[in-house]
C-alpha cells in the first residue's frame, strides 16, 4: 500500500478497515481518525494524491447556546458540577410541623380524605426553603425542585460560582439570592413568576433517592442530563424541606421520604 507524499506511517493514530464486496471485487477502505500537523491539506480528500485513502479529520465541536424543544444548553466550564435539591413542599410561617394527613381524621373515608388533601396538602402560599452554598471547589449548576410553590432563598458563600439555576416542579417556583446575570431556567407545569426567568417546556420534580423504590429519581436524573449534559454530583431530598447546605465533604445522596 502506498501513502500520500509527505505523510509518514507514524502520522496515522488510528485506522479502521472494512471490506466491501462489489461486483466481485474487494476494496480496502481506511479512515484516519486523527492526523499529525505535518499532513498536507492538499492531500485531504484528493483521490489523485492518495488512491483509496480517505482522511476524515474530526474536531470536537464546542457546545453553543442552543434552543431545542424547550431546552437551552449553556456552554459550561469543563469542571462544572450539578447539585440537586428536591422537596415536596417548603416551610410555611404558620406550619406546625405535622404532615397534612395527621389533620384528616378518618382517611378510609375517600370523600373526607379528598377534602382534607385539598385543604392541607396543596399549599396556597409558597413555602420557603433556604439553600446555603459554601462549596467553591468547582463551578456549579444548582437544580431546585418542588411539587408545591416554593420560594428558594439561596445564600452563596465566598468564592462560590453558580453557572446556572434550574427550577423544576408542578407549581411555580421563585428564587432569590443569586447574582444578576446568572441564567435561571424553569421547567414547571404552572408558570414560574421568577424574573428574569426562562420558561422551558415540560416539568419534573422529585425528592426521593435512587434506592427509595420510586421511579421519580430516574426521571429527574434523565431530564437534568438532557438539559445540562451533566451527571448528578449530589442529591438532597426531603418531603418537607426547610434548610439545605451544599458544602465540601457532603455525601452524594442525602434524603428522607417524609
Amino acid at each position: 500500500m502506498s501513502f500520500a507524499a509527505g505523510v509518514g506511517y507514524a502520522t496515522y493514530l488510528s485506522l479502521r478497515t472494512s471490506f466491501v464486496t462489489q461486483q466481485g471485487f474487494s476494496q480496502l477502505h481506511l479512515e484516519v481518525v486523527s492526523r499529525a500537523p505535518s499532513v498536507s491539506a492538499a492531500n485531504i480528500g484528493n483521490p489523485d494524491r492518495s488512491p483509496g485513502l480517505v482522511l476524515n479529520e474530526q474536531k470536537p465541536k464546542p457546545v453553543q447556546n442552543t434552543m431545542n424543544k424547550g431546552k437551552v444548553r449553556l456552554n459550561y466550564p469543563k469542571d462544572v458540577e450539578l447539585h440537586v435539591i428536591g422537596v415536596y413542599q417548603g416551610k410555611l410561617e404558620s406550619d406546625d410541623g405535622k404532615p397534612w394527613w395527621s389533620k384528616c381524621g378518618d382517611l378510609q373515608d375517600s370523600r373526607n380524605a379528598a377534602d382534607c388533601h385539598s385543604r392541607y396538602a396543596v399549599q396556597r402560599d409558597p413555602g420557603v426553603v433556604e439553600v446555603e452554598v459554601s462549596y467553591n471547589e468547582h463551578p456549579i449548576i444548582l437544580a431546585l425542585m418542588a411539587y408545591s410553590a416554593v420560594k428558594w432563598r439561596v445564600k452563596p458563600g465566598y468564592g462560590v460560582v453558580i453557572e446556572q439555576v434550574i427550577l423544576a416542579g408542578y407549581h411555580g417556583q421563585t428564587i432569590e439570592g443569586v447574582e444578576q446575570g446568572v441564567p435561571v431556567h424553569a421547567y414547571t407545569y404552572k408558570s414560574s413568576p421568577c424574573n428574569p426567568c426562562w420558561q422551558g417546556t415540560g416539568f419534573f420534580y422529585g425528592y426521593e433517592g435512587p434506592d427509595s423504590g420510586s421511579h421519580t429519581y430516574g426521571t429527574v436524573e434523565r431530564k437534568l442530563y438532557e438539559i445540562t449534559g451533566q451527571r448528578v454530583a449530589s442529591f438532597q431530598g426531603k418531603y418537607k424541606g426547610e434548610r439545605f447546605s451544599i458544602a465540601s465533604g457532603m455525601p452524594v445522596f442525602s434524603y428522607a421520604t417524609r
